[in-house]
């Protein structure tokens, strides 16, 4: 489990990739990004959805199959917001075969999330 924050400024560049992720994502930030993060990370978009922070920060939780490791079925869950400027992420990666415990942890911890 982790969670990281990044400034707004990394988002604003008119950097080619950036500008096409917005572009094929109809200009929502949230899928844009989720799409950059598939790229980066080698991996397979397994689900996306948008979820919804008490009920008013809308956030997106994707949940990704990582390839190209030496070890398959390793999944990452990562649910993200667009908040005051900030990017923030939460993430919960593990194996296939602990998947009932991994979905348990992503549960309990993204459940946890909360705004003041």
């Amino acid at each position: 489990m982790q969670t990281t924050e990044l400034k707004e400024s990394m988002w604003k560049s008119n950097d080619s990739i950036i500008r096409a992720a917005l572009v094929g994502n109809e200009y929502d930030t949230l899928r844009a990004i989720a799409a950059l993060i598939q790229i980066v990370t080698n991996s397979e978009l397994l689900s996306v959805k948008d979820v919804y922070n008490e009920g008013t920060v809308k956030g997106l939780e994707v949940m990704l199959e990582h390839k190209g490791l030496a070890v398959t079925g390793s999944f990452t869950f990562i649910r993200y917001y667009w908040l005051n400027g900030k990017f923030i992420l939460f993430t919960v990666s593990g194996h296939q075969s602990d998947i009932d415990r991994l979905l348990l942890y992503k549960n309990v911890f993204f459940q946890s999330i909360h705004f003041f």
